[in-house]
């Protein structure tokens, strides 16, 4: 046998000497109580037979003599003995009689386990005989452990693999028609290898760097499939909402989205109320009119630019850069007012019942100045209340209710009210 089928058997024969050895010890013993537990069963058993049978001569003859039942009762007595009952005592025979059967199936058990025990000391006996040991302890003596077995079992089929190698390197036709005078070049060729061994460790990390990147460059390629694939589903199925949302966008032959669209529409409105002020504060010079586009750098929405046209000369359009300080406040006065006016009609009614303006007066020539003032007395007597943040004077000598803030020396300022 191998070093693995000696261990085996070994292992297997020591277990069931160990097992027989157990079982061997108390055999002896165990098979004279069982013989002496075999006769006292054989008793008991005799003893319940004949209580038995005197317990249905009983029941007989009290059955046919019942006048004799005195008699009967004291034979009962006689044959119970010491017993409470007849059945009692039948009960504890019973009893005994099945501790006597489970008695009986433990020897059996330990018999057979008994001849197993001895079949594995004859087993035992000669596998040593087999393998050369002339004794258990001899064979416990040359035991090794499964860590030293797998250690033996590993170079032993290293040696193996070592030698087949060799075995087959000798078999080589080059190796073999070596004659032995040659010429060692084994530096040489171990510098060559060395190199071959770099140039294939390189060429394997492209390799692996290559397919990696064709992995990447495959699912990519998959994912824009499957985007195309859903996108053209998506757009085939909603072409005309797409188009509905591109014209809203702006992307129409005019290039004006539909919220520029809408503007202008509110801006033509807001143009109009602010021409009706505008005429009578520029006493008919000045129109604004909407322009698809401003001449000015600033970045606009397309289609809400504004001009200004000049009554007066060859009826030109004017850039709002181009007005002075004085026309610019109430060009946007007038824009302000109209706002507000849009505001009031768009809105159920709401008004916008306060106003404030800061500024812009300064510029004004006397003329205009008093038109304007005009202007504000009348939106004043249409129930609005219109504040003016100016620091000219010719404003507060023209207007009654006033506020008056001035800075002290302290840091602080003071208010001054004049109603």
């Amino acid at each position: 046998m191998d070093t693995l089928t000696a261990e085996a058997a070994l292992e297997a024969a020591t277990t069931a000497l160990t097992a027989a050895q157990a079982a061997a010890d108390g055999v002896d013993e165990l098979v004279e109580h069982l013989e002496a537990f075999d006769a006292g069963t054989e008793q008991e058993r005799a003893a319940l037979d004949a209580a038995r049978s005197a317990q249905e001569s009983a029941r007989s003859r009290l059955e046919a003599e019942r006048e004799a039942l005195a008699q009967d009762q004291r034979r009962c007595l006689e044959v119970r003995g010491t017993w409470p009952s007849v059945t009692a005592r039948a009960a504890a025979l019973l009893v005994q009689a099945q501790e006597a059967e489970d008695a009986s199936e433990d020897v059996d058990t330990a018999r057979t386990a008994l001849a197993q025990a001895r079949n594995a000391l004859t087993d035992l006996a000669g596998a040593l005989d087999e393998e050369g040991f002339t004794s258990a302890a001899h064979a416990r003596a040359a035991f090794l452990d499964r860590d030293a077995i797998d250690a033996l079992t590993t170079t032993v089929r290293a040696s193996a693999t070592v030698r087949e190698r060799v075995r087959l390197g000798l078999e080589d036709p080059q190796i073999a028609a070596l004659s032995g005078q040659e010429e060692d070049r084994l530096e040489a060729a171990s510098a060559e290898l060395a190199r071959a061994d770099a140039v294939a460790k390189d060429a394997a990390s492209l390799q692996a760097r290559t397919a990696e990147s064709h992995e990447h460059l495959r699912r990519a390629v998959d994912g824009v499939e499957q985007a195309a694939t859903a996108y053209e589903e998506a757009a085939g199925s909603s072409a005309d909402l797409i188009r509905v949302a591109s014209l809203a966008r702006g992307e129409n032959e005019a290039g004006t989205p539909l919220a520029t669209w809408v503007l202008q529409a509110r801006f033509e409105e807001v143009l109009v109320f602010a021409n009706e002020r505008l005429s009578q504060m520029s006493s008919g010079r000045y129109e604004l009119i909407r322009v698809a586009e401003e001449t000015s750098q600033r970045r606009r929405r397309k289609g809400l630019g504004l001009a200004v046209v000049d009554h007066l000369g060859d009826e030109r359009t004017r850039d709002p850069r181009t007005l002075s300080g004085g026309e610019t406040f109430y060009v946007s006065l007038s824009l302000a007012l109209a706002l507000a006016d849009v505001v009031s009609a768009e809105s159920g009614g709401v008004s916008l019942e306060t106003l404030f303006i800061d500024e812009g007066f300064g510029t004004l020539d006397a003329d205009t100045l008093q038109t304007v003032m005009a202007e504000i007395d009348h939106l004043r007597a249409g129930g609005r209340t219109v504040g003016i943040v100016s620091h000219v004077a010719e404003l507060r000598d023209q207007i009654a209710e006033r506020i008056a803030v001035r800075r002290v020396s302290s840091g602080g300022s003071t208010l001054r009210v004049t109603a």
